[in-house]
């Protein structure tokens, strides 16, 4: 779902930034109220049980990946600025879920792991703490988090050759080597928007 639904906001948005016909626009909105607004029918700001394997463990610091389609999904919302359809209540709305799923991923024993996790885990949660603190208007944070975390998490993830030795231990090494670059080619586009140069 979460992988679907961040797909179609951003296709919608795109839809609607390039035609500014307001049926895209709608149609964002009727997803995002359905998966973020919408008290009975909202998604809970947390993932405590993504990845969980029944009667071992709630969730997993795997499950974080899920939400990583989330910053697709917020750069379809930015497209929808100027729309009759999404209104500043809704954006006000949609901010403070992000609010608190960023407070979540910050605070929760699932996000602290992701924190810690040396490998792409790790690269994808920077990207999701900095996309949603920008998001929420959270600059500061997003500074901050760059400049205290995220510049040493490149030095422990790089070798001097370029290599990525966490990413080189791991079955499809190929892989998860491409997809961790990619992540960091994210946060380098994103941070610049913090006013930080990762280039």
């Amino acid at each position: 779902y979460v992988i679907g639904l961040s797909r179609d906001v951003y296709v919608l948005g795109l839809a609607y930034f390039f035609t500014e016909e307001e049926q895209y626009a709608a149609k964002a909105e009727e997803l995002l109220n359905a998966f973020f607004i919408n008290k009975e029918t909202s998604m809970h700001p947390n993932l405590n049980y993504a990845h969980a394997k029944r009667g071992i463990v709630d969730g997993q610091v795997t499950g974080l990946i899920e939400t990583i389609h989330f910053v697709d999904l917020l750069d379809g919302v930015q497209l929808l600025d100027g729309s009759k359809c999404w209104t500043l209540k809704d954006q006000e709305l949609l901010e403070s879920w992000f609010s608190h799923f960023l407070a979540w991923m910050m605070n929760s024993r699932v996000g602290k792991e992701g924190a810690k996790a040396p490998n792409n885990i790790g690269t994808y949660y920077d990207l999701q703490i900095i996309t949603y603190a920008l998001f929420t208007q959270d600059t500061i944070l997003a500074r901050s988090y760059i400049k205290n975390k995220t510049v040493k998490r490149i030095y422990d993830q790089f070798s001097t050759d370029g290599s990525q030795p966490y990413e080189l231990k791991r079955p499809r090494s190929w892989t998860y080597s491409i997809k961790n670059l990619n992540g960091w080619l994210s946060i380098a586009r994103v941070s610049e928007k913090a006013g930080i140069n990762l280039w």
